[in-house]
Parts: structure tokens; sequence; C-alpha cells
């Protein structure tokens, strides 16, 4: 009976500390899988918002000298806005201007004047939603990093964007333009193939008609 008790105690011993042991490691393994979790958003964290800050840096360097009674010198955003403003008089006061594609031409014609400015500033956009997209996180997460990312971006990038996802160079942009509904605030009147409308509105017609449609999409999307 001692023998007996004694090959029983050891045996269960021996098979009490195993299932220890495999428990042990179980635990050691989920935690280290958070932590790799942990390490990875941290990175993603630091990575998302240099790039922002670069994103920024790059907007800063564009500029436009504004001639007039009061010489002025455009910075930024500002700089951006006035291009575009630009734009849309030429193409209200074009002959032939009339539809999207011409929209987009005009566009790459402000591409191509702005090499300096533009495929850095575009290929950057690029990087951070990519990384969003990529990046095993959360796809709750990605959509709130997605408008963090989205809330920096001007009605006039917003337009600019568009057109850049229209061409050859931004076609790798489209499917994030979608997936994160990056034009959701773009003014539908800023859009140059409306220039029909456009000059027949004032500015603030104009305003409370994008107003409208922004509405519109929003509902719109609510239902679907």
């Amino acid at each position: 009976v001692g023998h007996y008790g004694d090959f029983v105690g050891g045996f269960i011993g021996s098979l009490l500390s195993v299932v220890l042991l495999y428990y042990t490691f179980k635990s050691q393994i989920v935690e280290s899988k958070e932590n790799a979790k942990v390490y990875i958003k941290q990175q993603f964290n630091e990575t998302f918002f240099h790039l922002l800050h670069q994103y920024n840096s790059i907007i800063e360097t564009i500029s436009v000298r504004v001639e007039g009674d009061e010489p002025m010198t455009l910075y930024g955003k500002e700089a951006l806005h006035y291009y575009v403003q630009q734009m849309q008089t030429e193409f209200d006061h074009g002959e032939f201007y009339e539809n999207r594609k011409e929209a987009v031409g005009c566009f790459m014609n402000f591409y191509a004047a702005h090499e300096d400015f533009t495929p850095i500033y575009y290929r950057t956009l690029y990087r951070i939603f990519d990384m969003i997209a990529i990046t095993d996180i959360g796809d709750n997460e990605k959509v709130e990093y997605a408008k963090i990312a989205r809330s920096q971006l001007t009605d006039s990038e917003l337009v600019l964007l568009r057109y850049n996802a229209m061409t050859t160079y931004g076609r790798n942009m489209r499917k994030y333009v979608v997936n994160y509904n990056l034009l959701k605030h773009m003014p539908a009147m800023g859009l140059l193939e409306y220039r029909k409308w456009r000059k027949t509105l004032t500015q603030a017609m104009q305003d409370k008609l994008n107003v409208v449609l922004y509405l519109l999409r929003k509902n719109i999307h609510d239902l679907t």
C-alpha cells in the first residue's frame, strides 16, 4: 500500500506539474502577444504622427506671389487655396472647358508646374493612409486614425486630391479615398466641371448648396 501510495502521489504530482507548466507557458504566450500588440501600436502611433508632421512641413514649402495694389506672398494652405481659385477662374473663362476629363487636365497642368512640391505631397498622403490600412490594429482604430488624417485636409486640398486620384499618378490612392471616405467634406461646387452652376450662383448660394449636397450624401450613406 505504501509503495502504491508513493506511485499515485508521484504520478499525480508530476501530472499537476505538467498541467501547471502548460498553463504557465500559455499565459506567457498570451502576455507576449499582448506586449507585441502594444509595441506595434506604439510604433504605429509614433510613425503616424511623424508623417503628419512631415505632411505639414511639406505644405509650408509651397508659396505664391500675388500681385496687385498691395503685393503679398501666400504660404502653405493659403497658397493652395489661391491656386485652386486660379484654376476655377481659368476653367470658368475657358471656351472649351466643359467636362471632368478637361478638369483633370487642368489639374495636371498644376501638378506639372509644381513638381518640386506635388509628388512629395501626394506620396506622403498615400503613405499615411497606406500605413493605416496595412498595420495590424483594430478596424475601429484605423477609422479613428483616418479621421485624424482627414481632418488635416482643407476644402481646396480635397478638390485637388479628387483630381489626383483620377490620374495615373494617384490610382493607388483611389481605394483609400473610397475606404476612408476622404472626400466626405469636399465642397461639390468647388469642382471645376461645375462651372455652369458656379458662374450663375453667388458665393453665399454656392456655400448653401454645398451644405445641402453634404447633408444629402450623409443621409444616403446612413440609409445604406
